[in-house]
């Protein structure tokens, strides 16, 4: 998604007739295609000179479109789960790089988190070998945005930031 110089939101993805997220250079002139957000119906613009190629919404739904945040974090959400799931089942690495802060004990108000912390790459795939549909599960107080479990039952939640992060509880 991006702005265009008329302000207007344009749309990189939508779902095709089976229900798959696909991008515009694989869309298809004439074909139906709905919001990964919304579900309202999606044209391609694919045949522009002057202008990139994407989805916009059908003039008679344009009015009920869908917010860019929302298009952005549902289609955060399915693209992680597909990628997960691919890398699963073709055991191929899911790759994640995790920073971690050093901390100093030596003062009398430690741990004290130094800037220059320390890096690796874990490949989450290893650890955890269940993935579930984006918003599938619910614990009773929170709905991840996406959950991955280990064969032993912990659980790791995915949350996916667009324009805030989650609250402090959560």
């Amino acid at each position: 998604m991006r702005q265009t110089d008329t302000g207007s939101i344009t749309y990189g993805y939508a779902r095709d007739a089976s229900g798959q997220i696909i991008s515009i250079d694989q869309a298809i002139a004439k074909q139906p295609y709905t919001c990964v957000s919304c579900g309202n119906k999606l044209i391609p613009v694919i045949n522009v000179t002057k202008k990139q190629k994407h989805f916009r919404h059908a003039a008679v739904d344009a009015a009920l479109a869908c917010s860019p945040e929302t298009y952005l974090h549902r289609l955060a959400k399915q693209r992680f789960y597909e990628s997960y799931l691919d890398s699963l089942q073709t055991q191929k690495p899911f790759s994640l790089t995790i920073h971690s802060p050093k901390e100093c004990v030596a003062c009398d108000r430690g741990p004290c988190k130094i800037p220059s912390g320390s890096s690796r790459m874990v490949d989450l795939t290893e650890h955890f070998t269940e993935i579930f549909p984006p918003d599938s599960r619910f614990d009773g107080r929170f709905k991840p945005d996406i959950l991955i479990r280990s064969s032993s039952g912990k659980s790791l939640w995915v949350e996916i930031a667009v324009t805030h992060r989650s609250s402090d509880s959560k």
